[in-house]
């Protein structure tokens, strides 16, 4: 298997069952307080809890944290890392993976200070690579705003904010940062 440039973070049976775990809660959450949900597509949005939640179990698990498990389904921090907010936005795409970031979710009151793409490697979500990142002024960008698939618009589709791959700072970059600090206590 051919996986994506970034680094690889490799999780373990029981971070997998844990994100299963998460992933649901979140999905009870969201249809409780929000009556939208309800009128989704439920193994989808679980799908998607689930991606996410192996997202942010990775990155957390790269930069030696514990993940945020208390917070409500409708908040955007994945994590806080040296007084900067991040928010983990996975993907099951392995060809051509891309940044998405809607704009209704993270309106300028909400935004986050660092966006990272995680990408599930293979179906179980054993290898996850943390592909890349970008500065909250990198991605709200009007030429970065349009629809994911501009051959294919269906009604129920929805302007983002799209950042290739290939345009996201190397994690390593974070890490760099996180030495420097440790070393300079």
């Amino acid at each position: 298997m051919k996986l994506n440039k970034g680094e690889h973070v490799h999780l373990t049976d029981v971070e997998i069952e844990i994100a299963n775990i998460w992933g649901q809660a979140r999905v009870k959450n969201a249809i409780e307080e929000n009556a939208k949900d309800n009128n989704r597509n439920n193994k989808k949005t679980l799908d998607n809890h689930i991606l996410g939640c192996l997202g942010e179990i990775a990155m957390n698990k790269y930069f030696d944290r514990c993940p945020r498990f208390w917070d409500k389904s409708d908040s955007t921090i994945d994590m806080i890392w040296y007084e900067k907010t991040i928010d983990v936005k996975a993907t099951g795409y392995t060809n051509n993976p891309r940044l998405f970031v809607e704009p209704e979710k993270d309106t300028p009151d909400k935004r986050c200070d660092i966006y990272m793409l995680a990408i599930r490697e293979d179906e179980k979500g054993s290898i996850i690579t943390l592909s890349g990142f970008v500065y909250d002024y990198e991605v709200f960008r009007d030429e970065l705003f349009d629809f994911p698939n501009k051959e294919n618009i269906k009604p129920h589709h929805k302007k983002s904010y799209i950042v290739n791959s290939e345009n996201l700072r190397s994690i390593k970059e974070l890490k760099d940062f996180e030495k420097q600090i440790l070393k300079n206590i």
